[in-house]
């Protein structure tokens, strides 16, 4: 500022006005005065944020996140609180042995024409995602920890996997010729293979929805000559690969319609095939026979059921 009285110019709309130092200790300074007549910048330039919203509008969207989080979490742990205090029958598993069954927290098991036989309950933090029989033993895949329960009347242990990581939800089939464990890491688009205690030995298969390769690989079954039936969800089909990986050949086309195409599960019955093909969302779903050579039979009436966990048949 100039220490004496001088005649001054505004620069905006050329006014020339005096402009007395002595005077600013008195009264407000001439100069702003003039700012205030000339024209306002514009307000949104102070508060415009990425956008192109303002601050209250971020904080109403902030909110309605935390809204929206809140249900999802209240949801889920209303869901998981309804389905331990009304369990429902979710995953099958027939053998020789007898027919065992999940529901809720624990392991039924059942002779062969319904009656009881014993019962395996399991901690309330294992979410099951394969029953299966191995070696006399009723095993329980546990999709939270990617390890198998092994229940039998003598002793239940855990078997865990090493040396290679499983994504998600997974089934295990046993080779009966070699031991070797085959698991299907569908979320990773390949199979895994491990020793009979569970090492890891190799991998194969890729993402890709032609022949020899995998899209959510979910199920998978050996048949009476050796080879691996896999039911390749999304690409779809059942598909058949050795032992060693190579692939052989695509067997089933799901013949269904264009909302039940996806198979999820595969039983072997004597001279049929058992797949279950769901929907888009892997929710509703319906039971095809095809005959050993992939041609479908028929398809199985069943009533007023919607929502169906896997499938199993006793070879016999």
């Amino acid at each position: 500022l100039p220490q004496q009285r001088v005649n001054a110019t505004c620069p905006k709309c050329k006014q020339v006005f005096v402009f007395d130092p002595a005077s600013t200790a008195k009264q407000e300074p001439t100069v702003n005065v003039v700012v205030q007549q000339s024209p306002p910048e514009t307000e949104g330039k102070l508060v415009a944020l990425k956008g192109g919203l303002d601050a209250k509008a971020n904080k109403l969207l902030f909110a309605l996140f935390l809204v929206l989080i809140l249900i999802t979490v209240g949801v889920r742990l209303w869901a998981d609180a309804r389905y331990k205090a009304v369990p429902f029958p979710n995953f099958i598993a027939a053998s020789a042995d007898g027919v065992a069954v999940v529901s809720g927290q624990t392991v039924y098991l059942y002779s062969s024409d319904g009656s009881p036989l014993r019962s395996y309950p399991f901690p309330g933090n294992v979410y099951p995602t394969q029953l299966f029989w191995d070696k006399g033993s009723i095993c329980l895949s546990d999709m939270k920890s990617k390890n198998v329960l092994v229940f039998n009347p003598q002793a239940n242990r855990v078997m865990k996997f090493t040396g290679a990581t499983i994504s998600a939800q997974f089934k295990i089939i046993r080779e009966p010729k070699s031991g070797h464990l085959f698991v299907s890491d569908g979320a990773n688009h390949r199979i895994l293979v491990f020793d009979g205690s569970g090492k890891f030995l190799r991998s194969f298969g890729k993402e890709g929805i032609n022949p020899g390769e995998f899209k959510f690989p979910n199920d998978l079954i050996f048949d009476e000559s050796g080879l691996l039936l896999i039911t390749n969800t999304k690409r779809p089909a059942i598909d058949v690969y050795t032992p060693d990986g190579q692939y052989q050949s695509t067997l089933v086309n799901p013949a269904g319609d264009n909302i039940f195409r996806y198979p999820t599960s595969l039983a072997i019955a004597p001279e049929r095939l058992l797949v279950l093909e769901n929907d888009g969302y892997l929710e509703n779903g319906k039971v095809r026979v095809y005959d050993r050579k992939g041609a479908k039979i028929r398809e199985i009436a069943l009533g007023d059921v919607k929502v169906i966990g896997n499938l199993a048949a006793d070879r016999e």
